[in-house]
C-alpha cells in the first residue's frame, strides 16, 4: 500500500522517554490537526505512553505512520549514490555504514531520503538491526494496531533547513546541521522559519502546541513533498506482519460481493427461468384445452348440421298419400306369417323393406303383382345362416311408374 496520497494520517513519535500522536485531516491544500496527544514514559517502555496518547488524541484513524527509534538505531548523512534501483542503492549503503555510524548493526534495515532537492544533495539515512522489528511489534500488540510504515523523523529534514528542537526524540540535544548538538533554553523554541514553515502546511487548532509535535509536523512535511511519491519505497521497510492487511481485506470484500452478485444473478435467472416454464406450461394446457374444445366444438357443429339438414329435408316433404298406412296393412297381410319385416324406410316415392323368413319359396315379385299399386324397384335376396333368408326390396308406387 502507498504511504502518499491519503486523506486523512495518524502519525506516532515514540522513543525512551515521550511520545507525541499527532492525527491529521486533508483540507485542500493543507492538512488540518484533528487530535493530538503527547505522553511521557514513565518506565523506559513507550508502549502505555502511546496507547494513553493515542486514547487523547482520538484513535488511530487513516494511515497510520510510526516515527521513532529503535534501539542500536543510528542517523548520518552520505553523498547520494548514482545506482539504478533502491535494492542495489541499500545494498550500497551497507558499505557506508561504517563511515557514519560508530557502531554498524547486524542484518541491518536501512531507509534513506534525499535531503535536498539537486542531484548532488545528500541522503539521509537511518539504519538499524533487523531485530529492532521486536520491538515494534511489541509496541503494536500492547497498543492493539498495526502501522503502514515506519519513518525516522530526520528523514524529513532538508539540508537548508535550520536547527529544529525534538522533544520527544532528544530532551537536551538539538539537530543542527545533520548532527545533534547541546541546546540552550532559547533552542527550544520553533524558530521563524519553522513557524511559518509549519503554518504554511498545516491547521492548527488554537490550543496546539507545536513544538512537542515537531517529529509527526516533520514526517507529514515529508509524505506532502511532492518528490515523495517518487521515493517513497527508500522509507517502506516494514515487514507485512506488521502492517494491515488492507488490500487483502478489501479483495476479500470484493470476493465476497462478487459471489453474493453472481449468486443473485443466478437466483433471478433460476427464479425468472422458473416463472417463464410455469407461464409456459400454463400456456401448452391452455392451448390444449382450447383443441379440445375446438374439436367437441365442431363435433356438435358437424351433428347439429346434420340434424338440421335432416329437419329440413323432413320439412320439405310432401304430405303423402293418405291411404298409404292401409297399403301397407295390405301388402303386411299378404306376406307369409313366417315373415317378419325388420327394417323400413319411406320416402315420398319409394319404399325400402328388409325382411327375414325361414321360408324358402317366398316368391317376392308373385306377392307384389297382386298389389296393383306397388311395383319392385329393386330386389336383393341371400341366405343368412342355411335356415333363414333375407330379403331386401325397394319398392316403388305403380303411379310413378305410370
Amino acid at each position: 500500500m502507498r504511504i502518499a496520497g491519503h486523506s486523512e494520517y495518524t502519525v506516532i513519535s515514540f522513543s525512551g522517554h515521550g511520545a507525541a500522536v499527532c492525527r491529521f485531516r486533508k483540507r485542500k491544500q493543507q492538512f488540518r490537526i484533528i487530535g493530538s496527544a503527547v505522553q511521557s514514559v514513565a518506565d523506559g517502555d513507550p508502549a502505555d505512553a502511546v496507547r494513553a496518547a493515542l486514547k487523547r488524541a482520538g484513535g488511530a484513524s487513516g494511515c497510520v505512520i510510526l516515527a521513532g527509534t529503535v534501539n542500536d538505531g543510528g542517523y548520518f548523512r552520505c553523498p547520494a549514490l548514482d545506482l539504478p534501483g533502491v535494492r542495489e542503492q541499500r545494498a550500497a549503503l551497507e558499505f557506508e555504514l561504517p563511515k557514519g555510524m560508530i557502531r554498524v548493526p547486524d542484518d541491518p534495515v536501512i531507509q534513506f531520503m534525499s535531503a535536498g532537492t539537486g542531484p548532488d544533495s545528500q541522503w539521509n539515512v537511518y539504519a538499524f538491526p533487523r531485530t529492532g522489528f521486536f520491538s515494534i511489534a511489541s509496541l503494536q500488540d500492547v497498543c492493539r494496531f498495526k502501522a503502514d510504515a515506519f519513518i525516522y523523523p530526520l528523514l524529513g529534514v532538508q539540508e537548508t533547513d535550520p536547527d529544529i528542537p525534538c522533544r520527544v526524540l532528544e530532551k537536551e540535544y538539538v539537530f543542527s546541521g545533520g548532527q545533534w548538538r547541546k541546546g540552550e533554553e532559547k533552542d527550544f523554541v520553533l524558530s521563524e522559519y519553522w513557524q511559518d514553515e509549519f503554518r504554511r502546511l498545516f491547521v492548527f487548532p488554537d490550543d496546539f502546541n507545536a513544538v512537542d509535535h515537531t517529529e509527526c509536523l516533520l514526517v507529514m512535511r515529508l509524505i506532502m513533498n511532492p518528490v515523495f511519491r517518487q521515493s517513497e519505497r527508500c522509507v517502506r521497510i516494514l515487514p507485512a506482519r506488521l502492517r494491515p492487511k488492507r488490500l487483502r481485506f478489501h479483495a476479500a470484500i470484493a470476493v465476497i460481493l462478487l459471489l453474493c452478485l453472481v449468486g443473485i444473478h443466478a437466483k433471478d435467472f433460476i427464479v425468472d427461468r422458473s416463472a417463464r416454464y410455469k407461464e409456459y406450461r400454463t400456456l401448452v394446457q391452455e392451448r390444449d384445452n382450447y383443441r379440445r374444445k375446438t374439436t367437441t366444438l365442431k363435433s356438435s357443429l358437424k351433428k347439429r348440421d346434420k340434424e338440421n339438414k335432416e329437419i329440413q329435408r323432413i320439412l320439405q316433404l310432401e304430405a303423402g298419400d293418405p291411404d298409404l298406412l292401409n297399403r301397407f296393412a295390405e301388402l303386411s297381410e299378404r306376406l307369409p306369417q313366417d315373415a317378419l319385416v325388420t327394417s323400413l324406410r319411406f320416402s315420398e316415392k319409394t319404399v325400402d323393406l328388409v325382411i327375414q323368413t325361414e321360408s324358402a319359396n317366398l316368391n317376392m315379385p308373385q306377392l307384389v303383382k297382386q298389389l296393383p299399386y306397388w311395383k319392385i324397384a329393386q330386389l336383393q335376396q341371400r341366405n343368412l345362416n342355411g335356415t333363414v333368408n333375407m330379403i331386401i326390396v325397394k319398392l316403388t308406387r305403380a303411379e310413378d311408374e305410370k
